[in-house]
C-alpha cells in the first residue's frame, strides 16, 4: 500500500523537474542569443581579413622578398625546440565532449611532431582536462566574457606572448587547436604565417605611394595573425553554443518526460490510498 511519504516524495521530484525544465529552457535561451550575436561578429571580421590582404598583395607584386623573409612567416627556427599548443575550449559546462576532443587531438598533434609541447588552454574546462592527464599549463585565459562578445581587443593579449615567444626562438611551431566553421575540430598553423594565403591572393590595386615596406609587412602580418585567431576564437564560440543548444534542449524534453512519468506515479500511488481509505470505510 502507498504511504504518504512515498507520495510526499514523489510530489518532491516532480517539483525538482518543474526547476529543471525552467532552468533548461532559460539556457536554450541565452544559447539561441549567443548564437546569433557571435554569427554576426563573425560576419563583420572576415571582410577586415580581406581588407588586409589588399595592401599586402600590392607589398609582394612588387617585393615580395620582404614577405618572405619576415621573421613572422619564415620557418627558419630550430626544429629541436617544442611546439605550442592552442586550445580554444570553453569556460563552462553543458558543451558534451567539446574539451576533450581537443586534448585527445593536442596529443594527436604533439606525437606526430615528435617533440615536447607547451599548452595555452583558452576556457577553464579544458584547463581541467589537462590537468587530468597531468600535463601542465603553460598559460591560459577565459574563454567567454559575460553578457557580451570577445572584441579583437579581447583576444590581442591571447596573441602578443605567442608572437613574442616565436620571435625568441621559444617555439619552433605555433598551432591553434578549435573548431571551424562546419563545427569540425581543426588544427591550423598560427606560426610561421603559412604563405600561400598571400602569394595566390590577386587584387586591382594599383601603388599610388611608396610605403616602408617591411614595416607595412610586419603591421599587416600581426594584424591577420590578430584576426585569424579571433577568427577561431569565434568559430569555435559558435560551436560551443550550438552544442550547449543541443544539450539543454534535450534536458528540457527529458525533463518534461520525467515529470508525466511522476505525474502518472503520483496520481496512481494517490488513487491508490483513496481506495484503501474508501474501502476501510466500507468495512466499518
Amino acid at each position: 500500500m502507498a504511504s504518504a511519504q512515498e507520495i510526499n516524495e514523489t510530489k518532491g521530484r516532480i517539483g525538482l523537474t518543474v526547476t529543471l525544465k525552467q532552468e533548461m529552457t532559460a539556457q536554450v535561451g541565452v544559447a539561441i542569443s549567443e548564437i546569433q550575436r557571435t554569427q554576426e561578429t563573425l560576419d563583420q571580421v572576415r571582410p577586415f581579413y580581406t581588407t588586409l590582404l589588399e595592401p599586402l598583395s600590392l607589398i609582394i607584386r612588387h617585393n615580395r622578398s620582404v614577405l618572405l623573409h619576415n621573421p613572422l612567416c619564415m620557418d627558419v627556427h630550430d626544429s629541436e625546440k617544442p611546439i605550442a599548443l592552442v586550445l580554444i575550449g570553453t569556460d563552462r559546462a553543458l558543451c558534451g565532449t567539446h574539451n576533450d576532443d581537443l586534448v585527445e587531438k593536442a596529443f594527436e598533434l604533439k606525437q606526430k611532431e615528435g617533440r615536447d609541447a607547451h599548452y595555452i588552454a583558452i576556457g577553464r574546462q579544458v584547463v581541467d582536462v589537462l590537468r587530468n592527464y597531468n600535463h601542465p599549463v603553460t598559460n591560459h585565459f577565459p574563454s567567454t566574457t559575460p553578457e557580451k562578445t570577445h572584441t579583437m581587443e579581447d583576444v590581442i593579449p591571447m596573441c602578443k606572448p605567442l608572437l613574442t615567444d616565436f620571435q625568441n626562438n621559444k617555439y619552433s611551431r605555433v598551432y591553434a587547436l578549435h573548431y571551424n566553421d562546419a563545427q569540425e575540430l581543426a588544427v591550423r598553423q598560427m606560426l610561421p604565417i603559412p604563405l600561400f594565403p598571400f602569394l595566390h591572393y590577386e587584387d586591382t590595386i594599383h601603388p599610388t605611394f611608396e610605403p616602408d615596406n617591411e614595416k607595412l609587412v610586419t603591421w599587416v602580418l600581426t594584424r591577420l595573425f590578430y584576426t585569424s585567431f579571433y577568427n577561431d576564437f569565434l568559430t569555435s564560440a559558435l560551436r560551443e553554443f550550438n552544442v550547449r543548444l543541443l544539450t539543454a534542449s534535450t534536458a528540457k524534453v527529458g525533463a518534461q518526460q520525467l515529470h508525466d512519468e511522476l505525474g502518472i506515479t503520483y496520481n496512481t500511488l494517490r488513487r491508490g490510498i483513496i481506495t484503501n481509505q474508501v474501502i476501510e470505510l466500507g468495512d466499518m
